[in-house]
Formats: C-alpha cells, sequence, structure tokens
C-alpha cells in the first residue's frame, strides 16, 4: 500500500474576545492540556502551546487529512465549551493566524512559544501581531472601536517572476 509522508508545522495564534484576560494560572494548565486532547482527536500533533491570559500560541504538526481551518474551528469551538464551565463569559475572537514553520525553524519556534509571558513582558499583543504579519508580507491591525482585527496583503512593487 502506498503511504504518503506530509510534515506541516504551523504556528497558530488567537486571542480571547475584546482580549479579556480570562487564562489565569488556576485553568490555563488544563486549558493546554485539553487543547492538546482536541488536537490529538483531529490526528495531528500539538508540539509546543504557550500565551498569556488574553492569547494563546500553538506549534501543531498537521495532520495531512485535515485542513487547517477544520483543525482551528474544532479547537476554539470545544476549548471554549470546555473552559466556559470555569468561565462563564468565555469565547474566543473571530479568526487567527496561522503560519508554515519549516524543520529548520522550528526550535527556534518552540522557544518563542515557550517564552510567550516573558516576551510579552517587552511587547504587546499588537506590536507582536504587526511584527508577524509584517514579516508574512501583510498588514496586521486591531480595530478598537468595532473591536476586530484584520490582515491586508502588502503588495511588493516588484514581484519576483519580474526579475
Amino acid at each position: 500500500m502506498a503511504q504518503s509522508l506530509v510534515q506541516n508545522y504551523l504556528h497558530l495564534i488567537f486571542a480571547t474576545k475584546d482580549r479579556s484576560m480570562w487564562i489565569k494560572s488556576p485553568i490555563e494548565g488544563d486549558l493546554y492540556r485539553y487543547i492538546g486532547g482536541i488536537i490529538r482527536n483531529k490526528k495531528s500533533c500539538m508540539i509546543e502551546i504557550g500565551g498569556t491570559e488574553n492569547h494563546i500560541h500553538l506549534v501543531v504538526r498537521l495532520h495531512q487529512d485535515e485542513a487547517l481551518s477544520a483543525l482551528v474551528r474544532d479547537v476554539k469551538a470545544c476549548s471554549s465549551s470546555w473552559i466556559k464551565t470555569q468561565v462563564p463569559h468565555f469565547a474566543w475572537q473571530g479568526g487567527y493566524g496561522g503560519f508554515s514553520c519549516s524543520k529548520s525553524q522550528l526550535e527556534t519556534l518552540l522557544n518563542y512559544v515557550r517564552n510567550q509571558k516573558e516576551h510579552h513582558l517587552k511587547q504587546s499583543f499588537d506590536e507582536e501581531m504587526t511584527d508577524l504579519a509584517c514579516k508574512w508580507g501583510f498588514r496586521w491591525y486591531w480595530d478598537g472601536e468595532s473591536k476586530t482585527q484584520a490582515w491586508e496583503p502588502v503588495i511588493p512593487t516588484k514581484r519576483l517572476d519580474q526579475e
């Protein structure tokens, strides 16, 4: 029987609704383990998870038969239902960030996710998302009035195929 080999390492980021500080220490570990179980049930592998009280980062190896949007939808829906037993008004924001990661950069990403609490002593979530978006060729911004995020592609001045 033929076998496929796929290694899809992904860096996923999503925040609590309105950036509310709902992920407190007493439930953080349980939430992370619960999310790990959801990902395992979707045939994928959670390699690392970290975050702060208002957002999380995950490093996931996505199974070849799993769509990224379906995985994130299920993680957010199931974890939200679980956490509402502890924090009744809990909700995740709409949307997410999802970025690929090469095997050669994986250890750097794992350290970044492990050290989120320390990282955010120096940089806000908005600054972090702005930097990540720029790295990937997007402009990211948070509209505080409508409480929504937006991603816009940055149009390069010169296309690679025109060189």
